[in-house]
């Protein structure tokens, strides 16, 4: 599972991740997708600074999630994962299976 920060670099180091599990034949690096589905919740940081343009996020998320997050790429923003709540991670924690 990975998750980390909702902007480009975020998503480029899950992608690169995904990428070179496959390439070693290791286990797959799947979106922690409630904890991803939680960013969409958050307040829109860094409003108008951010260029999504370049982004391969999509792929990996898939399009759930992709079309889910849409208003922080819409907003030209980001959301650090310090802006969910340590209970949202512990619950996603305690049910992942």
């Amino acid at each position: 599972w990975y998750w980390g920060d909702l902007d480009p670099d975020g998503l480029a180091i899950a992608t690169d991740a995904s990428a070179a599990a496959a390439a070693i034949g290791g286990p797959p690096v799947l979106p922690a997708a409630h904890l991803w589905h939680a960013m969409a919740d958050r307040p829109v940081q860094n409003r108008g600074t951010i260029d999504w343009s370049a982004s391969t996020g999509e792929t990996w998320l898939g399009p759930d999630l992709w079309t889910r997050l849409a208003d922080v790429r819409a907003a030209n923003g980001r959301v650090a994962q310090e802006a969910v709540a340590p209970s949202v991670i512990g619950d996603w924690a305690l049910h992942i299976r």
